[in-house]
């Protein structure tokens, strides 16, 4: 299988949002070139760059790797998806300050 064959660069793509590829990158570890290339379907991460790449985006590493199309994160936030995500070890990215999101009246 050729890394191009693989959708792992599209869906790191669209787990990052609007976040910039620089410091998405910075912060995992990695050079924003790396990441470039590992979007573009250029590179295939290793496992752990791409366990890196999860954690920092808030998703299960299984989202990068599924065959399924991503699914549109609902924008209600209920007490039952956070129970949810609280116990199956993922959620929102780790460099979110917790402090804002408490500002924000969404803590």
């Amino acid at each position: 299988m050729v890394a191009a064959d693989l959708p792992i660069g599209d869906r790191i793509r669209h787990f990052r949002g609007g976040r910039r590829q620089d410091a998405v990158a910075g912060l995992v570890g990695i050079t924003p070139d790396y990441l470039s290339q590992i979007e573009r379907g250029l590179r295939v991460p290793s496992l752990p760059i791409l366990y890196a790449l999860a954690q920092e985006l808030g998703v299960p590493t299984a989202a990068l790797l599924s065959e399924q199309p991503p699914t549109e994160e609902k924008a209600a936030d209920t007490a039952e998806t956070s129970v949810g995500r609280a116990l199956l070890g993922y959620g929102p990215a780790h460099t979110t300050d917790p402090r804002r999101r408490a500002s924000c009246g969404t803590g």
